[in-house]
C-alpha cells in the first residue's frame, strides 16, 4: 500500500514537471537562451564566471572556446583542494567518470547542477508514469552506476542522489534496493545483496540499467546460483555474508520461492509476475545485448535510454522518442562534417552531431565524446539516434579511448602492437595483437580506466589476452569491415561480434 501511495505523490509531481516539458517543446530557441541566462547566474561567484554573467550567447562564443576536460582538469583540482569557488557554486561532491583523454575525471556536483539532472528524470518518469501506468503498481530497481572497490566511501553511486531532499525518502520507499548497500565495503558482498533483494523481491515492475549486460549478468547469476539464493532467502541469511551484510544492510531478506526453478520456460515471469518494463542502452553496440533482454523478457515493454553522461543528460526518453532535454542545460553541437557548431534549434535531420554542453556545474561549451543523428522532432525540439563513441568502444560501458590506444602503443615500441580487439562473443573481452616475443600484461593497462574495473568486477567483461600475430593478413581477414581488399586496414582500435585468436598463426 505505501509503495502505491509513494508513486501516487511522486506522479502529481512529475505530472507538473512533464507538462511544461511538453508544453514547450515547440519554444527552443526561448528556452535554451533563458537557461544559458540561468547557469551564468549561478555561476555568477565564481572566479572564472562571474564576468559572463548578462551576456549573450553570440558574445560568449566569441569569448569561450570548446572545451574538454584537460581544459578544465587543473581549475578542477585546485578547486578540489582548496575549496575555493573557481569554476563551480554551491559543490555537493565529485562524481568519477572515464573519458576520452583522461583514465578518470572527477565531475563537479552542484545543487543547481543535479537540479538540472532532476528535471531530465522527472520528465521522463512522468513520461513513463502516463504511457505505462503499471509500473506504479509495484517497486522498482534503478542503477545509475557501480563503483569499483578504491572509490566505495569516496563518492555516492545511490540513484536517490539524483533528486532533491523533499523526493528522496519517497523515492526511497518505493526501491527494490535498501540504500545501506551502496555503503558495503565489498562489491561482492554488495552484489550478492543485490541478488538477494531482487529475487525477494515479489512485486517488482520497473528496471532501469544503463548497460544491458548488467542485467543480464544479474538475471545469470539468478539462475546459476539459483540453489544458494533459494537458501538464503527462506532461511533469511546473508550466507557467507553474513558479518559484513548484517551490519550496514540489516537484516536479511526473505521470500518463500516453492517450486520455481530456472529451468523453467516462464521462470522470470513467475518470479517478477508485476514487471512491466525494463529501461537500458539500445543503441550502437549495445544493440546486440538489448535484442537478448527483450528475447528473454518478451512479455515485458523495453525501453531504449536516452544519452545521460556523468557531465550532463542530453537525451531522455519521451513520447517514445529520445528528445534533447532541452530544459536542463544549454546546448550546442558539431556538425561531424562540416566541423560547424550550432546552437540546438538549428539543426537538420539526418545530420550527425557532437554534442556540447554548458552546465551549473561550470562546465561551459564542454564537448562530450558521443556521435548522434537527428532522426525526427516533436516540435521545434531535436529527436535523436545514438550512434556510438567517437574515437573509442564502448560494449558494456568501459569506454576505451583510440586516441589513448595509440599513446600507449606509441610509448611501447617493443611490443610491435598491431591492434586492441574489443570483442563480443562469446563474452565482451580485449585482445592485444602484437609481435613481440616478450609477455604484454594488458590487463593491467586497461584497469587504468575507471569504468573497465568496474565491468571487470561485475564479470561483463572477461580478462584481456595477448596473442602474437604472425600473419597481419589473416588478422584484417577477421576484422576488416571492408570487402575490398584495397580498403581493408588494421586500426589501432577495432571492435567485432567475434574473434578467433587460434587463427591467427
Amino acid at each position: 500500500m505505501i509503495v502505491r501511495v509513494c508513486h501516487e505523490i511522486l506522479k502529481l509531481y512529475y505530472k507538473r514537471v512533464t507538462k511544461e516539458f511538453a508544453n514547450s517543446l515547440s519554444s527552443l530557441e526561448i528556452v535554451q537562451r533563458k537557461r544559458l541566462d540561468q547557469i551564468l547566474e549561478s555561476l555568477a561567484a565564481t572566479k572564472e564566471w562571474g564576468c559572463l554573467r548578462g551576456k549573450s550567447y553570440e558574445e560568449l562564443c566569441h569569448l569561450l572556446p570548446v572545451s574538454t576536460y584537460t581544459s578544465y582538469r587543473d581549475r578542477i583540482e585546485r578547486q578540489r583542494s582548496s575549496k575555493e569557488k573557481i569554476i563551480s557554486d554551491f559543490i555537493v561532491r565529485y562524481e568519477p567518470t572515464s573519458g576520452s583523454t583522461e583514465s578518470r575525471k572527477w565531475i563537479p556536483y552542484t545543487k543547481d547542477f543535479l537540479q538540472e539532472l532532476n528535471l531530465a528524470a522527472a520528465a521522463w518518469i512522468g513520461d513513463i508514469y502516463n504511457s505505462i501506468p503499471e509500473v506504479m503498481g509495484g517497486t522498482h530497481y534503478w542503477s545509475l552506476s557501480w563503483l569499483p572497490k578504491e572509490l566505495r566511501g569516496l563518492t555516492s553511486s545511490n540513484d536517490a542522489d539524483l533528486f532533491p531532499a523533499y523526493q528522496r525518502w519517497i523515492i526511497k520507499k518505493s526501491m527494490a534496493l535498501p540504500a545501506q548497500i551502496a555503503q558495503v565495503s565489498s562489491p561482492e558482498a554488495a552484489w550478492w545483496a543485490t541478488l538477494l533483494y531482487l529475487v525477494s523481491t515479489k512485486d517488482l515492475s520497473l528496471v532501469s540499467v544503463w548497460s544491458p549486460t548488467f542485467w543480464i549478468k544479474i538475471t545469470d547469476d539468478i539462475k546459476s546460483r539459483w540453489p544458494e539464493i533459494r537458501s538464503n532467502l527462506e532461511a533469511g541469511t546473508w550466507g557467507s555474508f553474513q558479518p559484513e551484510l548484517d551490519k550496514i544492510v540489516g537484516k536479511a531478506p526473505r521470500r518463500s520461492l516453492g517450486h520455481l526453478a530456472p529451468q523453467e520456460k516462464n521462470f522470470f515471469k513467475r518470479l517478477w509476475p508485476k514487471l512491466k518494463l525494463i529501461s537500458s542502452w539500445d543503441s550502437s553496440s549495445s544493440a546486440l545485448w538489448a535484442d537478448q533482454i527483450k528475447s528473454d523478457f518478451s512479455h515485458v515493454t523495453f525501453q531504449g535510454k536516452g544519452l545521460w553522461a556523468t557531465e550532463g543528460v542530453v537525451s531522455i526518453p519521451f513520447r517514445g522518442k529520445k528528445a534533447l532535454a532541452y530544459q536542463s542545460h544549454f546546448f550546442e553541437f558539431i556538425d561531424l562534417q562540416t566541423k560547424e557548431i550550432f546552437p540546438a534549434w538549428n539543426l537538420q535531420v539526418g545530420r550527425e552531431y557532437q554534442p556540447v554542453v554548458w552546465t551549473s556545474a561550470g562546465l561551459l561549451r564542454y564537448t562530450l565524446q558521443d556521435r548522434l543523428r537527428v532522426v525526427d522532432f516533436i516540435d521545434a525540439t531535436p529527436c535523436f539516434e545514438f550512434m556510438g563513441r567517437l574515437q573509442s568502444v564502448d560494449m558494456v560501458g568501459e569506454k576505451i579511448d583510440r586516441v589513448w590506444v595509440d599513446d600507449l602503443f606509441a610509448k611501447n615500441p617493443h611490443w610491435r602492437a598491431i591492434a586492441l580487439i574489443a570483442c563480443h562473443h562469446p563474452q565482451p573481452m580485449y585482445y592485444l595483437c602484437h609481435q613481440s616475443s616478450e609477455q604484454i600484461d594488458i590487463e593491467r593497462e586497461l584497469l587504468q580506466f575507471h569504468h573497465y574495473k568496474v565491468a571487470r568486477e561485475l564479470g561483463q567483461l572477461a580478462k584481456s589476452k595477448s596473442v602474437v600475430v604472425k600473419d597481419i593478413f589473416a588478422l584484417w581477414q577477421q576484422t576488416s569491415k571492408s570487402r575490398i581488399v584495397g580498403q581493408n586496414k588494421v586500426e589501432s582500435l577495432i571492435e567485432v561480434d567475434s574473434f578467433k585468436s587460434e587463427l591467427l598463426p
